[in-house]
């Protein structure tokens, strides 16, 4: 199983949803849902949108077994990246003073 079918199926644990229910409200059969967590290599882009959009989870969290502790607190992506771009500009900044 790759990362993206460990966690698939870690946060439809998580979410205590079945397979049918995540199914039923993505349009994804079930067949292609079971695929998936144990060779997702051919998972079309737009139903990874819909698995991350209906279990509220960001595309990087799907295909990661878990998302790294700077986004645990429910940081977004770009928070994240905004506030590693402030940090270099502070290092630059406080070396050139």
């Amino acid at each position: 199983m790759g990362k993206l079918g460990e966690s698939l199926e870690k946060i439809v644990k998580e979410k205590k949803l079945s397979y049918y229910e995540v199914s039923k409200a993505t349009g994804i059969s079930q067949s292609t849902l079971c695929l998936y967590t144990s060779n997702p290599k051919n998972i079309k882009i737009e139903n990874l949108i819909k698995l991350a959009k209906f279990l509220g989870v960001s595309i990087d969290r799907l295909l990661c077994d878990s998302p790294p502790p700077e986004l645990q607190k429910k940081d977004t992506i770009l928070d994240f990246k905004i506030n590693q771009i402030k940090a270099i500009v502070n290092e630059t900044f406080d070396k050139s003073n």
